[in-house]
Formats: C-alpha cells, structure tokens, sequence
C-alpha cells in the first residue's frame, strides 16, 4: 500500500492567437491537492536477473482513495465564480512499470491509466451550476530508493 500527497496542476489555456502568432496571457489555471491511499495488486516477472543487476516489469489493477475533507483547489482566471471538483472519493486505475535494481539501489518507472472517472462534477457555489467533468487521471511516476 502506498500512502501519499498527490498534486495536481491543470492549464487551460487560451487558444486564440494575436499578430505574432503568441498565446495570450489571459491563461486559465485549475490546482488540485488531494491526500490519498492507494492499494495496488501488482504481478510482475524478472527480465533479467544476475548478480546485482536486476530489471522486471509489473502490472495490476490499483484503488485509490482519496480524503477529499484533506483536498485543497484553486480555480483561476474561469468564466464562473465560487468553482469547486466534487471528487469521487475511490478511483480505479490499471499500473504498469519497470524496475530496475543497480546493488542496493532501485528506479521504478510506472504508469497508471484512469479506468474510471476522478472527479463526479464541476459546481459553482455562487450560481450553484453544475458542470460535467469527464477528467480521468493518467499519472506517470518515477520512484528512486535504496535497499538496505
């Protein structure tokens, strides 16, 4: 199991282009910080295995819950006010990497594919709309550590 901070920064930016062929600055921002547990069930296999070199690769499905009473956002530069993600509270992901172990020294390289949806809506608390929000989490990570 592996207990974490995970955080999140999203860019929409503003497509229209002026003379010079540049973005605009008018950029809008969407920053999320969530604390979460997640539990993954992995099998994996050696690729290679001799002496004190060590590569394998991994892949299983992983759950992540997520204390969203723990969750921080931050909306900017949007068309409404008041914006808040109404986050699912347990997500699916499937996880694949590679391993490698150097001696006492390990690099993980993993990639998790959103199976299910991360946030249920979008609501602005001044207005109370509701917006759909289909955003799926795809994480790459990089892990480096020593074993003693």
């Amino acid at each position: 199991t592996v207990f974490g901070i995970t955080r999140h920064s999203f860019d929409f930016v503003n497509a229209e282009e002026n003379q010079d062929n540049t973005l605009l600055s008018n950029q809008t921002t969407y920053n999320l910080r969530t604390i979460c547990l997640q539990v993954p069930i992995v099998v994996g296999c050696h690729i290679i295995n001799e002496g004190k070199y060590q590569m394998s690769l991994f892949t299983g499905p992983k759950t992540k819950f997520v204390f969203t009473a723990h969750s921080k956002q931050e909306f900017k530069h949007f068309k409404h006010e008041n914006l808040e993600e109404i986050l699912k509270k347990r997500c699916y992901y499937w996880e694949t990497g590679l391993g490698v172990k150097i001696g006492h020294v390990f690099f993980d390289f993993t990639y998790d594919w959103g199976v299910t949806k991360a946030s249920e809506y979008i609501i602005s608390n001044t207005d109370n709309k509701k917006f759909r929000s289909y955003r799926r989490d795809n994480i790459f990570s990089f892990s480096v550590g020593m074993i003693f």
